[in-house]
């Protein structure tokens, strides 16, 4: 997570997964290859197995590694959450009043948090700003955010 833009009116925060979606989408394209090629005493079957975990790992990558984009915007009283994939875009837009603050979210509570990402906890619910959680410390974008949150208008 990268903070790009960080001003008394506008805060903007970028999640680029390039390690984790670059890995699956390249193992994905491997095997896909390795069954397109595969020499002609290859079982059909084997073949159509190994594509299809080429093509399971090629949609773990679309769902789970897209860009984000989150900008709060003080003027227009707006946050504007955005996912970038290669096929498109979706962009949630909500009240800057509706943001309650930034909390860092663990997969594993009870042994410390090893897996965490960072969301944000809304009136009507929570949006997590990163759809993967990782190892990183995300503590300091979250700290930077609630205190942004908080600063006079």
């Amino acid at each position: 997570m990268q903070v790009l833009t960080n001003t008394d009116d506008r805060l903007v925060i970028v999640h680029r997964p390039w390690a984790f979606g670059g890995l699956l989408v390249g193992a994905g394209l491997c095997m896909w290859v390795i069954a397109v090629w595969a020499p002609a005493e290859v079982d059909r079957l084997q073949q159509v197995l190994v594509a299809g975990c080429g093509t399971g790992l090629l949609a773990c990558a679309w769902v789970f590694t897209p860009f984000t984009r989150t900008e709060f915007d003080r003027p227009r009283s707006s946050v504007t959450h955005t996912e970038i994939r290669l096929t498109g875009r979706r962009v949630q837009r909500f009240d800057l009043s509706d943001v309650l603050n930034a909390q860092v979210q663990s997969e594993r509570p009870g042994e410390g948090g090893r897996l965490v990402r960072l969301s944000l906890r809304l009136r009507g619910g929570v949006l997590p700003l990163e759809r993967i959680s990782g190892p990183d410390d995300r503590r300091q974008v979250e700290r930077l955010i609630n205190e942004w949150l908080v600063q006079p208008r």
